[in-house]
C-alpha cells in the first residue's frame, strides 16, 4: 500500500527483534503526485470569450499549481519510484484565467437562483440536504469577489449568506480518539466504497445526496465524503477528454490534470452536505521537504481542510489520506472504475481524518496562525526547527525527551537521542532504523554507527549515534505496535533527524550488527518465559576486571531448571569472531546465571540461547553489548565447562549433598575446599584443569581426605585465573563414572585499596574488645593456624558485607556456615550480626512478595513477622505500603459483598436498556474489562447485554466472586480507570443506583 501523504511506506516484515536496522521494501511513494495549487498571484481578467456553464454546479477556479514534487532519492530508498511524473511545462495552463472567471460567473448565476425562504433552526438542522448549498470558505480569496470574515479569519463567497452561528477557529475540547472510532463507521465506509460508478456522471448535488442519505449527524456525513474521495482511483480513471462540468467526474478530471486539488473537492462536497468547511493554505513537510530545510512558501506549499463537527473545527487532508493498495492497472469498458476496483485499490490513512492539532502542526503550518487550532501557536521558525516527527510517532504516543530539534549538532563525535515510550508498551513496540552519511547528493548507509536499545525499565528508547570524523548523518527511525494485526499495518516512519558532527569520536569502532532479537531483554525474552533480574537494557558495563554476572528469573516457578541454555561471546568492530570459553552458566535458586568475561578492553557481543526440549530447536532469546574498560587482560574459562555448572543429571539420584552448592566459586584465597556427603558405595573421581594447569601438575594440586561419609577435596590454585573441577562417580559396582558435579573457580587476589573506604582490618577493629574478652575463655591455637583463620575471617567479612548489600540470603547463609567452622572466638560478633541481617533480608523479602502478590493472608503474616522481629522502623516504607494495600484489599472485599448482594433484578434492569445512558454503558464496559473480557467484546451494547445475561459459572456475579486482583494486568486496570475518570459516583448514582455499586467496585 502507498499513500499520497508525506513519506508513506509499508516495509517488509522483519524478524521479531525490537530494534534493528531497516531494509525497506519496494513501493514507497511520496506525496505530491497531484500538486496543490496555490492562490493566484494576480486577479483574472474578464474576457468576452470566457465560457459560462448554465448548470447549477459550482466549479472552483483553476489555480496555478506550484508545489514541487520529489520522489524519494533511489540511493536512500533502494528502489522506489513515483506512480506519476509531472510535466513542468504544463503546470500553469493557458486557460487558467478563463476557467477562474467562468467559475465566478457560474457561482454568481447559482447564487441569483437561490430562493431564501424562512427556515427555523430546528428544521434546518434536521434536513439532510438543504435546498441551497453552504458557503465556500478559504484562508485566501479563491476569486476576487470573496470577502474577508474577521470572525472566522478566512474569506467567504458571501458574508450576507454566511451562517452567523459558525464559530471562529479555536482548539477542540476533545481529542479525535474521544469522538471517533473507525469501527463504529464501517457501514458508512461501506456506502462510500460501494457507491455505483454511474454517480460520477451525475451532479455533485446528486452524488452528495446519495452519500449522505439518512445521516443526520455531522460525523457520519463528513466521514462518508472523506471515505468516498479517498477511495477514488484517480490515477486509474481513463479520462482522455474533458468531461462536462456538470458531472462529478469533472472534479476528478481536474485533479488528475493538475487543475484542482483534493482540498477544493472536499470543500465542494461539504458545501452540498451543509457542513462548514474551510480550505486552509500554508506550508507542508511533505515529499519536497528535506529534514533541516528552510521552509519555502513555493517549494513547500500545500492545502488541506478544516471541517466543523458538532460545533468544533477538525482537520482533514484527503490527499494525504488517499492510499493505494495495489498498482495493477485494470481498464473497464465504460471508462469508469467499478465497485470492485474501488474496493481493491484504494484504502485510506486514518491519520488524516479529524487529525488532532498537535499532530497536524508537526507537518502542516497554516498561513493563518489561528487555523493551527492551538492555544499556543507555533511560529514559522519553530516549525522549521522542531523535531521532524511523523504520524506513527503520534499513533504510538511517543514523546521526545532529549532533542527537540530536527537538526542535532555535536562537537564530541557522539550523541544520544531518547524518546519516551508509554507505560506498559515497551515490550509491544518494535523499532528499526536507517542511518545515512550524506556527501553532496549521495547518501551512503552507515547503520553500524548507531546503537539502539530500551532503557529505564523499557520506558525509554535510546539511540546512540557516533562517527569517527566530522560528517552529516541522516537518522530515520521507524516502528510499529506488534499488538495491531490489521491488514497492511506495518513499519512506518516515526522521526527523522539530521545529525551534524563537527568533530569525530577518537577511537570510534563501528557497533556490532543489531541482532534480530534486538539489544537487551525484549519480547522474545518474555516469550521464552524469562525475566531479567540484573541487566534490563541492551548494554552491560563490565567491572574493573572485565567480568559481569547476568541473571534471569522465570515467569513460572520451576521453569528455569527445565530449559537448556547456551551462551556465546563475539568480538565487536568490523567483523564478528567468536571468543571461545568466555562465558559459563549455572542454575541456582530458580534463576539462570551467566558469568561472562572479556579478554581485554573493548566492545563485545553476548548472545544467549535456549533449547526447546520438545522440538529440539535452539532459539536466541537475548543479546547484550558488552562494554569493558578493564586494564588487565583476562584468560579463558577452562575447556569443557560450556554445559550447565553445578549438579548433573546423575547427581539427583546419587543421594549426595555438597558443601558448596553453587557451581561458580569466587575466591581470594589460594586454597578451596569442596566436600560431599556420600553413600559408602559411591566411588568418586575428580579432575582439575585450568588455562595454565598442565595435566601432569594437576594431581599434585589436589588432595583428598575422608571422614566417615564425608569426603573433602582441597584444590591448591597455582595463580589467579579461572579453573575447573569435574566430579564424577560410579553409582554401581564397577560401573562407569558418570558426571556428577562441575565447578568453575574464579580466583582473584585482593587489590590494594586506593579510596578512603575502610579496609577489612579497620572494620575488624570495632570487634577488638569483644574478641579479647572471648579469647580469654577459649583454648589457645597454634599461631600459624590462628593467622590462617584470621585471614579467612577477613575474606568472609567482605563476602558478608557484599551479600548484605545485595540482599543475597543464600550467599549470606554460606558465609555464616563457613564462619562457624573457624577455630577462633572473635568470629562470634560477626555471626551474630550476620544472623540479624539474614533475618532482615528474609522478613523484607517475605513482605515484598506479599505486596507483589496482593495476597491478604500473606500481607497479614508478613506484617506480623515484621512486628515480632522489631523491624518496623527499618522497613517503614514497605510497611506503610503493605498496610495501605491491605486496607484497599479489605475495602475491595466489602465491595465484593455489596455486588454479590445485588438483586438479580437490578442486573436485569441494567441489561434491559435498549439504548443505555453513556454512564451505564461505560461502567459496565469497565467492569467486564476487569473480569477479563476483550475490549472488542464490550464495544457494542448488544455484546454487553449478552455477557450480562449469562448464567451459572459464566454469570456476572460468579465472575466477580472469583475475581483475583493479583491476576489482573496493570494495563487492564489502568484502562478501566481511564474509562471511568470522566464520571463521579454522584453522577452514576443519579442515573442508576445498581450501576453505582459496580462503579465503586
Amino acid at each position: 500500500m502507498f499513500c499520497c501523504g508525506s513519506d508513506r511506506n509499508v516495509l517488509g516484515t522483519l524478524p521479531i527483534g525490537s530494534c534493528t536496522p531497516l531494509t525497506p521494501r519496494k513501493g514507497h511513494v511520496h506525496d505530491g503526485h497531484v500538486p496543490h495549487p496555490r492562490p493566484p498571484n494576480r486577479l483574472p481578467k474578464i474576457s468576452a470569450s470566457d465560457p459560462i456553464d448554465p448548470t447549477p454546479e459550482v466549479t472552483l477556479p483553476q489555480l496555478a499549481p506550484l508545489e514541487k514534487l520529489a520522489s524519494i532519492p533511489p540511493q536512500r530508498r533502494d528502489t522506489v519510484s513515483s506512480s506519476r511524473s509531472i510535466d513542468r511545462s504544463s503546470q500553469i495552463p493557458d486557460d487558467s484565467e478563463g476557467n477562474a472567471i467562468a467559475a465566478k460567473h457560474i457561482y454568481d448565476t447559482r447564487v441569483n437562483r437561490i430562493s431564501k425562504p424562512a427556515i427555523d433552526a430546528d428544521t434546518k438542522q434536521k434536513q439532510t440536504m438543504a435546498s441551497s448549498p453552504g458557503r465556500l470558505l478559504a484562508t485566501y480569496p479563491l476569486v476576487s469577489s470573496f470577502e474577508y470574515c474577521e470572525r472566522l479569519d478566512c474569506y467567504v463567497d458571501s458574508l450576507d449568506l454566511l451562517d452567523p452561528n459558525i464559530p471562529g477557529p479555536r482548539p477542540p475540547s476533545t481529542r479525535k480518539s474521544e469522538i471517533f472510532d473507525e469501527r463504529d463507521y464501517e457501514e458508512v465506509d461501506e456506502r462510500a466504497i460501494t457507491t455505483p460508478a454511474n454517480f460520477l456522471k451525475q451532479t455533485l448535488k446528486e452524488l452528495v445526496a446519495h452519500l449522505t442519505a439518512g445521516y443526520q449527524d455531522d460525523l457520519s456525513r463528513i466521514r462518508v465524503i472523506f471515505r468516498w474521495i479517498t477511495c477514488q482511483p484517480v490515477d486509474l480513471l481513463p479520462m482522455p477528454k474533458e468531461p462536462p462540468q456538470s458531472q462529478a467526474i469533472y472534479q476528478l478530471w481536474r485533479i488528475k490534470h493538475k487543475k484542482g486539488n483534493y482540498a477544493q473537492l472536499v470543500s465542494l462536497l461539504c458545501r452540498y452536505a451543509q457542513i462548514p468547511c474551510v480550505i486552509i493554505h500554508g506550508t507542508l513537510k511533505g515529499s519536497t521537504y528535506e529534514v533541516g530545510d528552510v521552509i519555502n512558501d513555493d517549494q513547500h506549499y500545500g492545502e488541506w481542510n478544516a471541517v466543523l463537527v458538532n460545533g468544533e473545527w477538525r482537520f482533514l487532508n484527503a490527499y494525504w489520506g488517499t492510499c493505494a493498495d495495489s498498482t495493477s492497472n485494470i481498464r473497464h469498458s465504460n471508462g469508469l472504475a467499478d465497485d470492485e476496483t474501488n474496493r481493491e485499490y484504494y484504502g485510506c490513512d486514518e491519520n488524516y481524518f479529524l487529525t488532532d492539532p498537535d499532530q497536524v502542526v508537526a507537518t502542516h503550518l497554516p498561513k493563518s496562525q489561528k487555523w493551527q487550532l492551538k492555544e499556543r501557536p507555533v511560529s514559522k521558525e519553530e516549525f522549521e526547527k522542531m523535531t521532524f516527527v511523523k504520524d506513527r510517532y503520534f499513533n504510538m504516543r511517543l514523546k521526545t525527551l532529549s532533542h527537540h530539534t530536527c537538526v542535532v549538532e555535536s562537537s564530541t563525535g557522539e550523541v544520544e537521542i531518547t524518546l519516551l515510550i508509554p507505560k506498559h508498551k515497551g515490550y509491544d513496540y518494535d523499532f528499526q532504523y536507517l542511518l545515512f552519511k550524506t556527501v553532496g547528493d549521495v547518501d551512503t548507509r552507515v547503520d553500524r554507527y548507531l546503537f539502539i536499545h530500551r532503557t529505564a525499565d523499557h520506558e525509554h528508547l535510546t539511540m546512540r549515534v557516533r562517527h569517527p570524523s566530522s560528517a552529516t548523518l541522516r537518522l530515520e527511525l521507524v516502528g510499529k505496535d506488534t499488538t495491531i494485526t490489521t491488514p497492511n499495518y506495518d513499519y512506518d516512519w516515526i522521526a527523522i533527524y539530521k545529525i551534524i558532527f563537527h568533530e569525530g569520536l577518537y577511537k570510534c569502532p563501528v557497533f556490532p550488527p543489531t541482532p534480530s532479537v534486538g539489544w537487551g531483554p525484549g519480547r522474545v525474552t518474555r516469550a521464552t518465559g524469562l525475566v531479567p533480574l540484573s541487566h534490563f537494557t541492551g548494554e552491560v558495563l563490565m567491572d574493573d576486571y572485565g567480568k559481569a554476572e547476568v541473571k534471569f528469573g522465570a515467569a513460572q516457578k520451576g521453569q528455569i531448571g527445565e530449559m537448556s541454555y547456551t551462551a556465546k561471546v563475539f568480538t565487536g568492530g568490523e567483523s564478528l569472531e567468536e571468543v571461545m570459553d568466555s562465558v559459563v552458566h549455572r542454575v541456582e535458586n530458580g534463576d539462570v546465571i551467566f558469568n561472562v568475561m572479556t579478554p581485554q578492553s573493548g566492545e563485545y557481543v553476548l548472545r544467549l540461547f535456549v533449547k526447546d526440549e520438545d522440538s529440539e530447536t535452539v532459539n536466541e532469546f537475548c543479546d547484550y553489548l558488552l562494554v569493558s574498560h578493564q586494564k588487565d587482560s583476562n584468560g579463558k574459562y577452562p575447556k569443557g565447562f560450556q554445559a550447565r555448572l553445578g549438579p548433573k543429571k546423575a547427581f539427583a539420584t546419587s543421594g549426595m549433598s555438597p558443601t558448596i552448592p553453587s557451581g561458580y566459586i569466587r575466591t581470594e584465597m589460594p586454597d578451596v575446599n569442596i566436600g560431599f556427603q556420600r553413600s559408602e558405595d559411591i566411588e568418586l573421581s575428580v579432575n582439575f584443569s585450568g588455562e595454565n594447569v598442565k595435566s601432569a601438575d594437576a594431581p599434585r594440586l589436589l588432595s583428598q581426605r575422608e571422614n566417615g561419609k564425608w569426603v573433602t577435596y582441597t584444590v591448591r590454585l597455582p595463580d589467579t585465573g579461572q579453573f575447573g573441577v569435574k566430579v564424577r562417580g560410579s553409582l554401581q559396582d564397577e560401573g562407569v563414572h558418570e558426571p556428577l558435579y562441575d565447578y568453575v573457580i574464579d580466583y582473584r587476589k585482593i587489590k590494594k585499596r586506593t579510596s578512603k573506604t575502610p579496609s577489612i582490618q579497620e572494620e575488624a577493629e570495632s570487634y577488638r574488645g569483644s574478641e579479647n574478652e572471648v579469647e580469654e575463655k577459649t583454648t589457645e591455637y597454634p599461631p600459624e593456624q590462628e593467622d590462617t583463620a584470621k585471614t579467612a575471617l577477613d575474606i568472609l567479612r567482605r563476602r558478608m558485607r557484599m551479600s548484605i548489600e545485595e540482599s543475597n540470603a543464600p550467599e549470606l547463609k554460606r558465609v555464616l556456615t563457613e564462619m562457624r567452622q573457624l577455630p577462633i572466638a572473635s568470629v562470634e560478633p560477626d555471626i551474630m550480626y550476620g544472623e540479624k541481617e539474614l533475618v532482615f533480608i528474609s522478613v523484607k523479602r517475605e513482605l515484598i512478595i506479599a505486596i507483589r502478590d496482593k495476597d491478604t493472608r500473606k500481607l497479614k503474616a508478613a506484617l506480623k513477622k515484621v512486628k515480632a522481629t522489631g523491624l518496623e522502623e527499618r522497613l517503614h516504607n514497605e510497611v506503610t505500603l503493605a498496610r495501605s494495600l491491605l486496607d484497599r484489599l479489605k475495602k475491595l472485599q466489602r465491595l465484593l459483598h455489596a455486588v454479590l448482594a445485588l438483586d438479580q433484578s437490578t442486573i436485569l434492569e441494567i441489561r434491559g436498556y435498549s439504548a443505555p445512558p453513556i454512564i451505564v454503558k461505560t461502567v459496565m464496559m469497565a467492569t467486564l474489562l476487569l473480569l477479563g473480557h476483550w475490549e472488542e467484546d464490550t464495544k457494542t451494547w448488544k455484546n454487553v447485554q449478552t455477557l450480562l445475561g449469562r448464567t451459572g459459572k459464566e454469570s456476572l456475579k460468579r465472575q466477580i466472586q472469583e475475581f483475583q486482583l493479583e491476576t489482573c494486568p496493570l494495563e487492564v486496570a489502568m484502562g478501566a480507570r481511564d474509562l471511568l475518570k470522566e464520571f463521579s459516583i454522584e453522577q452514576v448514582r443519579l442515573v442508576s443506583a445498581g450501576c453505582a455499586t459496580f462503579y465503586i467496585w
